[in-house]
């Protein structure tokens, strides 16, 4: 598989492996994180359980992982937009293609084919950071996203600044459904 990823990710060690897993309580697989160099169950709050980009990429292979995954922190500033199920006969749906073409930034294609990894530079910009209703979730910290590198073809290959885009997006995709709850609440009867 050929994988491209941006330069502000390859130099963190913030790599991790991952492998599809059965959910012991019966419902859908899970994704379960494993440390490259211990093999090892890893932690989205441990740097000790992370490694580089390179020792992620040989663990997996040598490991027979289902794929490599990064790991947001606080500190590094880069924000981890997730698109579920937009893509449909190699078609973004509206949600995707609108957030794709004004905010470009470092775009792939998630491991599943029919999502996508967005990555800003920047600050969650408020509470809450899933909308079901739109599919669309947002991360900065204590997560991590299965990565691909396989970049959706006319994005950038290195992450933008999203200064405008976050806001813009957890206004219009996550904070949505927080809008209409309060509209409710706020309705006098006379």
């Amino acid at each position: 598989m050929n994988q491209s990823f941006p330069k502000e990710l390859t130099v963190l060690p913030q790599w991790i492996c991952w492998r599809l897993e059965p959910d012991p309580n019966g419902g859908k697989d899970r994704k379960v994180p494993y440390n490259p160099k211990s093999c090892k169950k890893a932690s989205t709050t441990a740097q000790t359980s992370w490694a580089s980009l390179t020792e992620a990429m040989i663990a997996s292979k040598k490991y027979n992982y289902s794929g490599i995954g990064f790991v947001f922190t606080k500190q590094d500033g880069i924000i981890g937009v997730d698109i579920d199920h937009c893509i449909k006969d190699g078609k973004l749906n509206d949600v995707a293609k609108e957030i794709v073409s004004r905010f470009p930034s470092y775009t792939e294609i998630s491991p599943s084919g029919t999502g996508l990894h967005i990555i800003y530079l920047g600050e969650m910009p408020g509470r809450g950071n899933k909308n079901s209703k739109y599919g669309v979730e947002m991360y900065a910290q204590s997560r991590y996203f299965t990565m691909t590198g396989k970049r959706v073809e006319g994005t950038p290959d290195s992450i933008s600044d999203g200064a405008d885009a976050l806001p813009w997006i957890h206004e219009n995709y996550i904070a949505k459904k927080h809008a209409s709850k309060k509209k409710r609440r706020s309705v006098k009867h006379s």
